[in-house]
């Protein structure tokens, strides 16, 4: 059963929609192939607003300072409900889900783009909500395009195979954050690259947990061509959680989690971070191999890898290497740098 809120509208708006040509105002969508179209006018819709409820393909454009405003936001709502599609763009067009947006809560293939300047508001963010919601992908991107949650981002909360891309300066918030959360969500990524990329905290500078592989597999994170990424940091969470990794390569691509732990196979195992070409990571600690307390000692075969000129891994305090687990190793090579005022187990 799904539970969803309800909300009055505070103003009759005007909703567009166009199926090659005209057709009444609605936000449910009653066939294949439909086209919804705001532009520069605002619409404050009563209840949750679905892109696709049952249907294939639909799309829903904003536009042109066009505002639309609504309870939950649903991309892809059933299982058949596959290959719709959302696009936000332009300086000050928004779409406001007071509660959290789903891009695919079963659907398959559908997607978001925010480009130009666009703005999106919502509590918390899936991409790939239930496991049969595989393959659907975030967009952000430009300077000053904006996704905003205010509490949590799930990138494969129980699907597969889905992705969330930040480029060109495109900007993403969440207090937390994860990819692959539940142990049937494999194979999500992440990427964030080019100067003045960014994903971080919403309401802090940095997010307050990120982890990769929660208690999937497969997940991974790539920083590169100057992207960043500000959070507090595990990749590997849980036992069934092997075989994640995080990239962080080229000159001013940074993962920064500031004084917070950055672990490497909490509990999983063959969990990989890779800096290169000049990538930074720094946190406060480094596990590789275990976190804290207490023991794991299922965090076996994990690695860091620090390699080329200007390649850095630095800490604060402390680096361990096999804190709990066996077979994990750190490399350092062809130039690559690990700084750290204190060595704990190795």
């Amino acid at each position: 059963t799904v539970y969803r809120m309800r909300y009055r509208s505070l103003i009759a708006g005007l909703l567009i929609g166009v199926v090659f040509g005209s057709r009444s105002s609605e936000a449910q969508y009653t066939a294949d192939f439909q086209t919804n179209i705001l532009s520069g006018v605002t619409n404050n819709w009563t209840g949750d607003y679905l892109v696709g409820s049952n249907t294939f393909a639909d799309v829903l454009l904003i536009q042109s300072i066009g505002v639309l405003s609504n309870g939950y936001g649903y991309v892809g709502y059933e299982e058949a409900s596959s290959n719709n599609s959302v696009r936000v763009s332009d300086f000050r067009s928004l779409w406001r889900n007071v509660g959290s947006l789903y891009l695919g809560y079963f659907g398959g293939g559908n997607s978001l783009v925010i480009s130009n300047r666009g703005l999106v508001i919502s509590d918390n963010g899936f991409v790939g909500y239930n496991s049969a919601s595989s393959n659907n992908s975030v967009l952000v991107t430009g300077n000053g395009s904006l996704w905003n949650n205010h509490t949590n981002l799930y990138v494969g909360y129980s699907g597969a195979g889905n992705s969330l891309i930040i480029s060109s300066s495109g900007t993403v918030n969440s207090d937390a954050a994860y990819i692959g959360y539940n142990a049937d969500a494999t194979g999500n990524s992440v990427l964030v690259s080019d100067p003045g990329s960014m994903w971080k905290g919403s309401s802090l500078t940095s997010i307050s947990g990120l982890s990769i592989g929660n208690f999937g597999a497969c997940n991974s994170l790539v920083i590169s061509n100057g992207g960043q990424v500000l959070g507090v940091g595990t990749v590997g969470g849980a036992a069934s959680s092997s075989n994640n990794f995080v990239f962080v390569t080229g000159t001013n691509s940074v993962w920064k989690s500031n004084n917070g732990n950055l672990i490497i196979g909490n509990s999983g195992a063959s969990n990989s971070l890779v800096i290169s070409n000049g990538g930074q990571v720094n946190d406060g600690n480094t596990y590789v191999g275990g976190g804290v307390s207490p023991f794991h000692l299922s965090s076996s075969n994990n690695s860091v890898v620090v390699t080329g000129s200007g390649s850095i891994l630095q800490m604060k305090e402390e680096l361990y290497v096999g804190y709990s687990g066996p077979g994990n190793s750190l490399v350092i090579s062809n130039g690559g740098s690990v700084i750290t005022p204190n060595s704990g187990l190795l």
